[in-house]
């Protein structure tokens, strides 16, 4: 009895944190070169981004650190001349990818 409640306690903690670890976050990018200062002390809650403004291939390397990003929305997002980096998402395992309206290639 004693086992069963310890890990029903167990599992109850352990819920709590992953949902506390999860947060959803929209950045408007203002000024390249600014995501890790936007998102600060955050960077590895983030679950869902929703990115807004003018991104360059620097950001994608920031993108693949963060532990618990599971969707990405970049709808909204200018890329230097409508251009995706081939290699963007490459060992990043996402569930949803919004790609930006303006994109027009994909290297």
């Amino acid at each position: 009895m004693k086992n069963r409640f310890l890990l029903t306690l167990l599992a109850a903690i352990l819920s709590i944190t992953y949902s506390m670890a999860q947060l959803s976050k929209t950045v408007h990018v203002s000024t390249p070169g600014t995501l890790s200062s936007l998102l600060g002390n955050d960077i590895n809650r983030v679950s869902d981004l929703n990115l807004k403004g003018s991104i360059n291939s620097t950001y994608f390397s920031i993108i693949k650190s963060m532990s618990v990003l599971k969707n990405l929305d970049l709808k909204q997002v200018n890329l230097p001349n409508n251009t995706l980096p081939s290699n963007a998402f490459s060992h990043k395992k996402l569930e949803k990818i919004v790609l930006p309206n303006t994109l027009e290639i994909i290297e």
